[in-house]
């Protein structure tokens, strides 16, 4: 192989490395910031039914937000699977 193949070979799997821990990222981050959340408010009902309204924006606008993220990295990695680095 000469010199270039093994440039486009490397950077190849250099994308491929960093596009996958982007999905994990994802999946990570929807884990801990909307599943994560959800059980708790599921399992502790005596609890989470005295919150107050304030508390109750605060869970919806943070899960709302840790979707987002979650969201964006996998796009992010799909876009960077799919075009590489540019």
């Amino acid at each position: 192989m000469g010199g270039d193949v093994d440039a486009r070979v490397r950077d190849n799997e250099i994308v491929k490395y960093f596009s996958a821990s982007l999905d994990r990222r994802a999946t990570a981050t929807i884990l801990v910031g909307f599943i994560g959340p959800a059980a708790i408010l599921m399992n502790n009902p005596e609890i989470t039914l005295d919150y107050d309204s304030r508390r109750w924006i605060f869970v919806a606008v943070s899960s709302l937000c840790w979707l987002m993220a979650s969201y964006g990295l996998r796009i992010t990695g799909k876009f960077t699977s799919a075009r590489g680095f540019r």
